[in-house]
């Protein structure tokens, strides 16, 4: 796996598309981390997010493929989070309370090319305030194997779990394709809301003592200081069914 950002990501000409689990219900109140609230009380802004490229070897039906998605964000329960501002202005973390449905969507691609486009779309769907924010994107050339993008803003996300997301979802697809539920052989992965409770719940370090500690879930964000995307291109394939 190569890291780069987005300006300088390879992506093949062709037609763009995108597919999104809608949030317009939410539920329980969560815990919101340290990070989380300087990543996201910061506003708005181009390249918060985070986002893998993986290349599939034979075509695609986007039924397939969204169905795989939405097994991918069932079982990540990050992904199934929304951030919001109160009159405060503090940060508030809270539970999505719909199913897991994917919406598709076709975008234009203008002169300045795929990537240009790509960047355009997930700068706004995938903003910390974003609901959800995390979206897959789709190119498709005419020539060539296809191209999954899973984009995500960093509050969600890091460069440990991208890998993780990628192959939970050649999982579910090859799952789907199989005629099996998506995440068959996957169980839920833990909660980073929870991990938070945890640490927010330990005794205080004494004055002077120096403590950190790492994300235990899969999907876990910390702040972005770029104002670039961090982008992660992957030669994993999808095995043939």
């Amino acid at each position: 796996m190569r890291l780069t950002n987005i300006t300088h990501a390879r992506l093949p000409e062709g037609r763009l598309s995108s597919c999104t689990v809608p949030v317009t219900r939410t539920g329980r109140r969560l815990p919101v981390s340290f990070d989380q609230g300087m990543h996201v009380g910061a506003g708005s802004r181009p390249g918060t997010w985070m986002g893998v490229a993986l290349e599939l070897p034979t075509p695609v039906l986007h039924e397939d493929l969204g169905r795989a998605w939405a097994g991918v964000v069932a079982r990540h329960h990050t992904l199934r989070t929304v951030f919001s501002t109160g009159d405060d202005g503090g940060v508030r973390l809270h539970e999505a309370r719909d199913a897991a449905q994917p919406l598709w969507a076709r975008h234009d691609v203008g002169p300045a090319g795929t990537r240009a486009a790509l960047q355009e779309l997930v700068d706004g769907a995938c903003a910390p305030l974003a609901r959800p924010s995390h979206r897959l994107c789709l190119v498709e050339p005419p020539d060539g194997p296809v191209v999954v993008v899973l984009a995500a803003d960093h509050a969600h996300v890091d460069a440990w779990s991208l890998p993780v997301l990628a192959r939970d979802l050649l999982d579910a697809l090859a799952d789907v394709r199989a005629g099996r539920p998506p995440g068959t052989d996957r169980p839920p992965a833990a909660s980073f809301a929870e991990h938070t409770r945890e640490l927010a719940a330990r005794p205080a370090a004494r004055p002077g003592s120096r403590s950190g500690g790492g994300g235990s879930s899969p999907t876990a964000g910390a702040p972005c200081r770029s104002s670039r995307s961090r982008w992660a291109t992957s030669r994993t394939r999808h095995p043939r069914p």
